[in-house]
Formats: structure tokens, C-alpha cells, sequence
């Protein structure tokens, strides 16, 4: 598939968002599997860094790799494209993970910078994190 073939209109975009919307779909059922079948081997410290890194990384490779895919790159540069971005989104994921850690133990109250707590209200900052980090 040549990407100067395809032509430009909204279908092309939706049909990418489509792929890395799939791509992030397999990888959290990776990784609910791997949490039911305990294969978890992280402390429940580093549950959202965990899953907000499976799928940025995810959506990161899928939009790499099938942008090399369209433009007809090389191997060796989707390989090193798919690396650098890997390492980019990964280390930007840290940072807001551990950003919104100090965000929730200044600014919310006690609860917000325990662990253990499943309400959405005190992991919002980590999915917006996640989105941040896939979208640099």
C-alpha cells in the first residue's frame, strides 16, 4: 500500500484510528490476562504505571510501525523509529505517572495519594498522562 494512492479524505484518518484503537484493545487484554492468570509480578504501586505503559506503548508502536508500513520505509528505520518513539513515550509516561503522584499527595486529600484506591477521581491524571505521552 503506497500512501500517495490512498486518497486524502476522512476515511484514511478514521481507518489509522481504527488500527490503534485495535492495537490498544489487544494489549489490555494482554494485560488483563496476565493480571487473572497472576502473572502480575508488579506491586499494586505500580499498577497504573504499568497499564498505562502497556498501552503506550501499544498505540505508539501501532502508529509507527504503520506509518513506516504507508510510506514504505525500511526495516532497520521502523525498527529504529519504533525504538526511539518507545523510549520517548515510555520515559514521558514515567514522568506524568510520577507528576501526578505529587499532584495527588499535595492538592487531594490523604486518600488520593494511596495506592489502593480504584476511584476514578484520584487515577484520572494517570489516563490523561497516557494520552499526553502517546500523542508526544
Amino acid at each position: 500500500m503506497n500512501i500517495f494512492l490512498i486518497p486524502y479524505t476522512w476515511v484514511r484518518h478514521f481507518q489509522f484510528a481504527i488500527w490503534s484503537a485495535l492495537c490498544g484493545l489487544l494489549a489490555w487484554w494482554v494485560y488483563l490476562l496476565m493480571y487473572t492468570q497472576g502473572l502480575a509480578y508488579w506491586s499494586a504501586s505500580w499498577d497504573a504505571f504499568v497499564t498505562n505503559a502497556l498501552l503506550v506503548m501499544a498505540v505508539i508502536s501501532a502508529n509507527v510501525l504503520g506509518e513506516g508500513s504507508l510510506r514504505r520505509w525500511s526495516l532497520a528505520l521502523r525498527v529504529s523509529k519504533s525504538l526511539l518513539a518507545l523510549s520517548v513515550g515510555i520515559g514521558m509516561c514515567f514522568v506524568f505517572n510520577w507528576a501526578w503522584h505529587l499532584v495527588a499527595a499535595l492538592m487531594l486529600e490523604d486518600i488520593g495519594s494511596v495506592h489502593h484506591v480504584v476511584a476514578l477521581k484520584y487515577r484520572w491524571g494517570n489516563f490523561v498522562g497516557a494520552g499526553l505521552a502517546i500523542s508526544a
